[in-house]
């Protein structure tokens, strides 16, 4: 799954998701089913609708922040071979291989930056794939020097949640510091007249804040340039 329009210079990101247990036959490949790329079924639930589970967890959000998303049926579920069930090095390796064939799918415009997510016997795969450098480091891949989100590193992660916040959102590009090290947006009052304001916000999603106090509805908050204003004193 790509986003529809032209991809950025660098590429756009890779997500290899990793799934969970769905069975050891050829017809067992979650790309069997009718919408494979449907949201995650989650079997444990109430409201689980199969013995198994199939799709994409928050496929539409990543499509959104713009990732390529792509999916492995692993070795066997649906290719050739035989599945090896929770052999993790083996799941590693098919993980990894979905990541470069993604990125070398120039329709798609995927760039080098990889992140691979998945749980149950998908997280065992993303922990082994994690540890084959030697693998990931290979020469005459479909897709060589993949660049990989290490362990250990710090990410920032947003969630979707039921919580309802009160105030005005903005771009997060237009939080800018002021001299006194404040959180600040920029006002526009009247032609080329622009005013500091100091503000609280909570984080909205990837690209967006919610500004609930500093500002009121009708202030006109400069989006873009704001940290070219914030240079003028």
């Amino acid at each position: 799954m790509a986003p529809v329009g032209p991809a950025p210079k660098e590429g756009r990101p890779i997500l290899s998701w990793a799934h969970g247990t769905t069975g050891s036959a050829q017809n067992c490949g979650p790309s069997q089913i009718i919408d494979p790329t449907r949201a995650l079924n989650q079997y444990f639930l109430m409201d689980g609708n199969s013995w198994t589970d199939f799709g994409i967890p928050n496929g539409q959000e990543f499509i959104n922040q713009g990732y390529v998303v792509v999916a492995t049926d692993y070795q066997g579920l649906g290719g050739g071979g035989k599945h090896q069930y929770a052999v993790a090095a083996t799941n590693g390796r098919d993980v990894i291989n979905s990541a470069r064939a993604a990125s070398s799918m120039k329709e798609v415009g995927a760039g080098k930056k990889t992140v691979i997510y998945g749980w149950s016997q998908g997280g065992g795969a993303t922990i082994a794939a994690a540890s084959l450098p030697d693998y990931q480091a290979q020469k005459g891949t479909a897709a060589d020097d993949l660049q990989y989100l290490p362990i250990g590193q710090p990410i920032r992660v947003f969630v979707n949640t039921n919580t309802k916040v009160l105030g005005n959102k903005v771009p997060t590009k237009s939080l800018v510091k002021s001299g006194s090290n404040q959180t600040i947006v920029w006002v526009k009052r009247n032609p080329e007249t622009f005013e500091p304001r100091v503000v609280v916000f909570e984080p909205l999603d990837g690209q967006s804040i919610v500004i609930t106090s500093g500002i009121k509805d009708g202030d006109r908050v400069v989006t873009d340039g704001s940290s070219l204003i914030n240079q003028i004193r």
